[in-house]
Order: structure tokens, then C-alpha cells, then sequence
């Protein structure tokens, strides 16, 4: 084979090779593999099991206390059955600030709306509050409801000890009146009998 085919085949193989290389350059390279996205799944704790979540304000409202509208509990209306087993009336206030915004001392159910601003709630010997939002809400109730309310009270003695008891100390017992004297009896009249005048002539009578 003559020398000058020889390099033209040579030539022809590099060439080839070449183009080969650059076609190898010219893949592209693989994507790196994305970034998994953030989860709102709580840390782990230390025994390995997720962490609970923490706790939300609350649509109801199970035991006496007060608590903060937005933290503890969440602002609407709530309803209770009224005072609970072992109380004499439901007592509910509602506090923004230092301002009293609103109370009531009831032996009824009761309804009540919590707005976002007021600050606090506060239930007393009441049976459990539930969010109601459909529930109607009753009129507003001024100082004269709430005398009313305490009225009974008072007259069954609920407030001072009972209806009946022995007086306080210091009391003094109220003096009885005096039993009215009865009339003395009068004497029955006598009955007069007339007397016989005897005539003035110094004489006896004689037989009639």
C-alpha cells in the first residue's frame, strides 16, 4: 500500500475521532436532583416521634377561670346549659382593658358574645360553654335585670343564711305587746221592790 493512502487513511480516522469526541462534549450534562421543599411537620422529639403540635385557642370552655379572648379561646358566641350541678346561678363577665364591658348572674342558659377586642372571659359555676355561632343572642341586660336576678335571692334568704335561724349576735329580739286587759264585769242590777206607806193617823190598821 503506497504511503500517501496510507496517511489519507489516517487523516480520515482522526478526523472521525474527533468529531466523535465533540459529539461526546456536546451531551448535555444531567440535572441536578431538586431540593425537597419544606414540610410543617414539627421537629422530631427526643424519643425520635414528632413533636405535637402546639395547642390553638380553644371553641369551648370546660372548667371556672379566666380566659384570654385570641390565646386561649377564640372570639364568637358561646352558649351554656346555665349554672352547673353544684352552683346557684351561672356567673359570665366580659373584660377589654380595664373596662368591665359586660356581666350576668343567671339560674337560666345563658348566651354571650365574645368579640376580638375584649380581653378576657371569665365563667363561674356554669356547665360547659360551646361556640354557637347560630345561636339567637338575647337583649342586653342593664343594672335593673340584675337586681331583679338578686331579688329572690335575697327574700329566700340565699345571701344571709337562710330563711329561718337563730337571730345574729348583738340582735336584739323585738319586745311583744302587752295582752290587752278584759273589761271588768259589771254587777247585775238589783230589782227594786215597793214599799207600802202606811197612812199618818197614828192608828193601827185594822184587818181588811
Amino acid at each position: 500500500m503506497r504511503p500517501t493512502r496510507i496517511a489519507a487513511i489516517a487523516a480520515s480516522l482522526l478526523v472521525a475521532a474527533g468529531v466523535s469526541a465533540a459529539h461526546v462534549d456536546a451531551q448535555p450534562s444531567p440535572e441536578p436532583a431538586p431540593t425537597p421543599a419544606p414540610t410543617d411537620q414539627p421537629a422530631p422529639g427526643p424519643d425520635g416521634q414528632p413533636a405535637a403540635a402546639p395547642a390553638g385557642p380553644k371553641t369551648s370552655i370546660d372548667t371556672d377561670g379566666t380566659y384570654a379572648v385570641g390565646k386561649d379561646i377564640v372570639p364568637g358566641v358561646y352558649s351554656s346549659a346555665g349554672p352547673a350541678p353544684n352552683g346557684t346561678a351561672c356567673y359570665w363577665k366580659r373584660v377589654a382593658g380595664d373596662e368591665m364591658l359586660e356581666n350576668a348572674l343567671t339560674k337560666k342558659p345563658a348566651v354571650v358574645q365574645i368579640l376580638a377586642n375584649d380581653t378576657s372571659f371569665t365563667t363561674n359555676d356554669c356547665q360547659a360553654w360551646a361556640l354557637t355561632p347560630n345561636a339567637p343572642l338575647p337583649r342586653q341586660a342593664g343594672a335593673g335585670d340584675l337586681l331583679a336576678q338578686l331579688a329572690p335571692m335575697l327574700g329566700s334568704g340565699m345571701l344571709r343564711g337562710g330563711p329561718s335561724g337563730p337571730p345574729s349576735a348583738g340582735s336584739v329580739p323585738a319586745a311583744e305587746a302587752p295582752a290587752a286587759e278584759a273589761p271588768a264585769a259589771e254587777a247585775p242590777a238589783t230589782e227594786q221592790t215597793p214599799t207600802e206607806h202606811m197612812p199618818a193617823t197614828g192608828e193601827a190598821p185594822g184587818p181588811g
